[in-house]
């Protein structure tokens, strides 16, 4: 199963990464992949979430992009969780 989250450059990502690789056998995750379209945020949380991805990982991917086709591309699940107005700079 392929989940995407849509506004993954958030605060709050890792702590929804960090859940979501912790159920990743029972619920069959095989890639979790991460959208933003501010090009400055997306790689900060990659950076935390490496960290994250070798402490609790047993196989599942992480993708990151910033094209929203790609990411929902064969999605069983979509999680949304931009701002509108972009949020703060």
């Amino acid at each position: 199963m392929k989940i995407s989250i849509l506004g993954g450059g958030g605060t709050r990502t890792p702590l929804l990464v960090r859940g979501l690789l912790s159920l990743e056998e029972e619920l069959g995750i095989k890639e979790i992949s991460l959208m933003d379209v501010n090009e400055e945020r997306l790689p900060l949380i990659k950076k935390v979430l490496d960290d994250i991805y070798k402490e609790e990982t047993r196989g599942a991917i992480l993708t990151y992009t910033q094209d929203i086709k790609v990411c929902m591309e064969e999605a069983s699940f979509v999680v949304c969780t931009i701002r509108v107005g972009g949020g703060m700079r």
